[in-house]
């Protein structure tokens, strides 16, 4: 039996309260690293629809492998749709830079044709 802690409490009813208004599919931009997971597992749990979008810029070579984990971690959480983005990373301003403009094209994009009412996102 898993039991859940305060923190993750805390994150659902955040959740809840931020969505409160938002009518539609909520995606959640999930990398599969623990900070996106946790806030992808607290949007499904609020019972709306939901879905994830995982992006995969392609920098490194194990980048798809990443991302098909990330989309099944999202999946098994009941999480649909769950697509997987191939992003285009520049060089203008930086790699890390770079990499958040293609992604934050790529996550919209898709938002738009899936209808969602928001997109969320988790940092550390």
């Amino acid at each position: 039996m898993t039991t859940v802690g305060p923190a993750l409490h805390r994150l659902r009813r955040a959740v809840r309260e931020h969505l409160e208004g938002v009518t539609g599919l909520v995606v959640v931009a999930c990398s599969g690293g623990p900070d996106s997971l946790a806030l992808a597992a607290a949007t499904a749990a609020t019972g709306r629809a939901a879905g994830a979008l995982v992006v995969d810029h392609g920098l490194q070579g194990e980048s798809a492998a990443v991302a098909a984990r990330a989309a099944q971690q999202c999946r098994s959480l009941g999480l649909d749709p769950v697509v997987v983005l191939r992003a285009d990373v520049g060089s203008q301003g930086g790699p890390e830079a770079a990499a958040r403009a293609a992604r934050y094209e790529v996550l919209m994009a898709e938002a738009a044709r899936l209808g969602a009412g928001a997109i969320l996102l988790a940092h550390t």
